[in-house]
């Protein structure tokens, strides 16, 4: 049994407003598989998130930001000290009929793990929280994919979907610190968002 249980590392970070002490960055996974009471909770606030960044700023309808891969999804929010500042999600597609993988997610052998809906508040951009973020994804992917190992699932790989404008951000990072390497083109998502495919096999 892994003993990851949703809890991540935890960063010491200066805050950069006007409060004289320091915060720390810290990370909740979750999904429906908790107890509801918490998970009604921690989605309530990632809700939030969500809203503000993509609906609110990047004008996305609601009824498409919030969509059928959430109830199956797993949910990571980031928080800076009770504050949260961050989410994102990710989910496990599986080869389709033909043995390809479903949306270009790309990576042979077994399913894919897609990571997406990475949204970080604007006061706290710019401070390296996405970068973060990921990384709490990665081992969260990781942790699980050995949990579903003895049902007979296997994750062969890891996808992260990029929004255009976050491609300069975390593209280089992706490619050189973690493993990641384009997958395809530039595609338009349901969400009318251009986004980037990055692709790494699960070691």
């Amino acid at each position: 049994m892994c003993g990851h249980r949703g809890k991540g590392k935890t960063y010491l970070l200066v805050a950069k407003t006007t409060a004289p002490s320091c915060a720390t960055l810290h990370f909740e996974s979750f999904d429906q598989r908790q107890e509801a009471q918490a998970f009604k909770s921690l989605w309530a606030l990632a809700r939030i998130v969500r809203n503000r960044v993509f609906v609110e700023e990047g004008r996305i309808a609601a009824e498409l930001e919030f969509d059928a891969h959430d109830p199956s999804s797993r949910h990571v929010l980031g928080l800076l000290g009770d504050a949260p500042v961050l989410c994102a999600r990710w989910r496990v597609e599986h080869a389709g009929g033909d043995g390809q993988q479903q949306n270009g997610s790309g990576g042979g052998g077994g399913s894919v793990a897609i990571i997406d809906r990475l949204a970080v508040l604007g006061p706290y951009r710019g401070r390296g929280f996405s970068s973060h973020a990921l990384k709490f994804l990665l081992e969260d992917v990781k942790c699980m994919a050995r949990e579903m190992q003895p049902q007979g699932w296997a994750i062969g790989a890891v996808a992260v979907a990029l929004p255009e404008e976050m491609v300069h951000i975390l593209g280089e990072k992706l490619r050189s610190q973690a493993g990641f390497e384009v997958v395809g083109g530039p595609y338009t998502n349901e969400r009318n968002q251009t986004v980037l495919r990055m692709v790494r096999q699960v070691s």
